[in-house]
C-alpha cells in the first residue's frame, strides 16, 4: 500500500497542472527533431526553408548539413 502512496503523490500534483493547463503543457505541441538534408553541408537556403514551415532552428551543424529544429508534429510531413 505505501507504494501506491507514493505513485499518487508524484502523479496527483502532475496531473493536476496537465488538467489546469499549465504554462508547460500548450508549449507540449512542439517538439524537437533533428533535420539532416541530403547533401554534405547545409544548403544555403536551409534556415529559410525550415522557418516557412513555422518551425524555429535551434543550432546547426553546417559541416555535416543538419539542423536542430524545434516546431510541430506537423513539419515531418511537410519536410519529406
Amino acid at each position: 500500500m505505501r507504494l501506491n502512496l507514493r505513485v499518487s503523490a508524484v502523479c496527483a500534483p502532475l496531473a493536476a497542472a496537465f488538467l489546469a493547463g499549465a504554462p508547460g503543457v500548450a508549449a507540449a505541441r512542439d517538439r524537437h527533431f533533428t533535420v539532416v538534408f541530403h547533401s554534405a553541408t547545409l544548403p544555403a537556403d536551409a534556415r529559410a526553408l525550415i522557418e516557412s514551415t513555422g518551425a524555429r532552428v535551434i543550432s546547426e551543424v553546417p559541416e555535416v548539413g543538419m539542423m536542430k529544429v524545434e516546431g510541430p508534429t506537423s513539419l515531418l510531413a511537410t519536410l519529406k
